[in-house]
């Protein structure tokens, strides 16, 4: 089931990818993060397994790292809205016209 949803993601981060480069950058490092987390989770497991580690060696592993994985759950990347003239300049009807885009932002409208 995650196979599935990982295709979904990367279908859909192609297309963010193009028009908004910033948001995607955040996604993927986010995602790979957490596969790498993940991964150090599953070596833990395996070398407990084995006797590599002891059982409570592995279990505060393991706590560092959830505790890393919660951190990345809370994090919010900091993404800046663009301006008003860029927002302006992507209006379709306004074709990028400097005097209309002026006139726009002389009257202070709350866009």
């Amino acid at each position: 089931m995650s196979l599935l949803y990982l295709k979904i993601f990367c279908y859909f981060s192609g297309y963010l990818e193009c028009d908004h480069t910033e948001i995607a950058v955040a996604m993927k490092t986010k995602e790979e993060i957490n596969v790498m987390l993940n991964l150090a989770k599953e070596i833990i497991r395996v070398f407990r397994l084995k006797g590599i580690l002891h059982k409570i060696e592995a279990s505060e592993i393991n706590k560092l790292i959830m505790n890393k994985k919660r951190e990345l759950l809370d994090f919010q990347p900091i993404i800046t809205p663009p301006t008003i003239t860029e927002t302006l300049n992507h209006v379709p009807w306004l074709n990028k016209d400097k005097k209309y885009i002026r006139f726009i932002k002389s009257q202070n409208c709350n866009i």
